[in-house]
């Protein structure tokens, strides 16, 4: 299982486009959290599965859209929750 956490001042917009391009790398969502704060929310997307490119390329896509910020990817076994 892998992970992808982030920041976002508009987490509906980005929430929809990190999704897309989990699908789009042939990832199965594992689930989805999102805690919206008063300047900024907090998503993290659990993944897993083999997909067409690696979890960490799947991160670096993540961090190229405008307006994300303060993005973090891993393994989940890595993190205690």
């Amino acid at each position: 299982m892998h992970f992808a956490a982030f920041k976002t001042d508009a987490p509906l917009n980005h929430l929809a486009r990190a999704l897309d391009e989990l699908a789009r790398a042939g990832f199965s969502l594992g689930a989805v959290n999102v805690a919206a704060g008063s300047s900024s929310a907090d998503v993290r997307i659990d993944f897993s599965g083999t997909g067409s490119v690696p979890a960490e390329t799947y991160v670096a896509r993540l961090e190229k859209m405008p307006g994300v910020f303060a993005i973090s990817g891993s393994s989940s076994r890595d993190v205690e929750i």
